[in-house]
């Protein structure tokens, strides 16, 4: 092996352990949200709000250390490929990070609001389908899977069903009571933001797909 073949390889190594350190970040992140909004936590919610900037920091870092790379290396292909789907990741991981920080921020706006109403399952369901489909799209990225990538994109389609129930479930609670229609707006606000976590974790599968092929495809359309 070269000696820049050798440097080339340890810069895409470190990126990529700040993808998946990235990502291990968003994951801790989603659950802590989903913590403080099932259990009206407004100290946590905050805490969950101010960690957003962490994530912020290392996606950036992402990003400078791609074009970095690109810029000292001159990479081949398949190396560029790598570092472009690298920078996607990054960013998609970024967005993800601020819809949890978002739900926290929802959790904080209903914590003081006790009307003895339950958290949707639905919005439980998205979130535990959400972190089991980005582990499963982080493996497929470390291990160069596009084939598990795919896999891990079909999974949104089940996000989507539960999406769409909550939304119904939850309009109809609000026409028989209008008393908690400022809590069941912000839950509609957590479910959203849910929703496109699901989207997210599909651009990134779409990505992998790219990286180890070079063609762009669309999943779950």
């Amino acid at each position: 092996m070269s000696f820049i073949r050798s440097v080339l390889d340890n810069e895409l190594k470190e990126v990529e352990t700040e993808i998946l350190r990235l990502g291990n970040l968003v994951i801790g992140q989603l659950r802590q949200a989903m913590t403080a909004l099932h259990t009206r936590d407004a100290k946590l919610a905050r805490e969950i709000i101010a960690a957003d900037a962490e994530l912020n920091e290392i996606a950036t870092s992402v990003e400078k250390h791609s074009v970095v790379t690109i810029a000292r290396q001159q990479p081949l292909a398949s190396d560029l490929r790598r570092i472009i789907a690298d920078l996607y990741i990054g960013k998609e991981l970024e967005r993800m990070g601020d819809y949890a920080a978002r739900v926290a921020k929802a959790a904080m706006l209903i914590s003081d609001q006790d009307d003895g109403i339950a958290l949707p399952k639905e919005l439980a369901d998205m979130a535990e389908i959400n972190e089991k489909l980005l582990i499963g799209v982080l493996e497929a990225y470390l291990a160069h899977d596009p084939a598990a990538a795919r896999s891990a994109a079909s999974g949104d389609d089940q996000v989507d069903a539960l999406y769409d129930q909550f939304v119904h479930n939850l309009m109809e609670q609000m026409a028989g009571n209008p008393n908690a229609t400022n809590r069941h707006v912000r839950l509609l606000f957590a479910g959203h933001y849910l929703e496109r976590i699901g989207d997210r974790i599909t651009n990134i599968a779409e990505q992998v797909v790219y990286m180890e092929s070079g063609r762009n495809v669309e999943l779950n359309p």
